[in-house]
């Protein structure tokens, strides 16, 4: 019976986790082509890349973009340089 429930309880979270969250990452967009654009702006605008590599399926992924963008200090770090 506990292991009845306890398989339910994970069902039910893993389930809730993936409906609830918006989609970081587009599956139909190609990398490369993603990547090229990036480093061609870079360039011009003299910056860096941080190439985040995840996937909608992550939560450590969801979890580092959201603290990221919730840290005022952390996102214009990112964004400046």
């Amino acid at each position: 019976m506990k292991f009845k429930l306890f398989f339910i309880l994970c069902m039910f979270f893993s389930f809730s986790n993936g409906f609830s969250q918006s989609k970081l990452y587009n599956p139909a967009e190609s990398a490369k082509n993603a990547l090229d654009s990036c480093i061609q702006l870079a360039k011009k605008e003299n910056k860096h890349i941080l190439v985040q590599v995840g996937g909608n399926w992550c939560k450590w992924c969801i979890e580092f973009h959201r603290f990221v963008k919730s840290n005022n200090q952390l996102d214009s770090i990112l964004n400046a340089s």
